[in-house]
């Protein structure tokens, strides 16, 4: 499995955290996004490796940011649900609303 998919509010979630960061200090926005990535290339080689969080939800912690990936897998093909900051409220991420299959 190598492919990957983010709901519109994930793809926001992103943008809105690498934003933050580069505006923190330079080039960190970049860093974030390059752990996202190195994140996403682990999950998608090995999707069952992670948590279950919900029902068909796993959940995947970035090792340098507060950050958590919470996915599902649809025929192959991984499904972000959000892009979540771990100081937020620990259920909504359940906000970000998608039934797989």
């Amino acid at each position: 499995m190598s492919e990957y998919r983010l709901l519109e509010p994930a793809a926001v979630e992103l943008a809105d955290a690498v934003a933050f960061y580069e505006g923190y200090t330079s080039r960190l926005g970049t860093a974030f996004l390059e752990e996202f990535d190195r994140a996403m290339e682990l999950i998608t080689s090995m999707p069952e490796a992670w948590s279950q969080v919900d029902h068909e939800v796993r959940r995947f912690l970035l090792r340098r940011f507060p950050y958590s990936i919470f996915y599902s897998v649809e025929d192959e093909l991984v499904i972000v649900l959000t892009v979540f900051h771990q100081h937020r409220n620990p259920n909504s991420w359940r906000k970000n609303s998608y039934s797989p299959k």
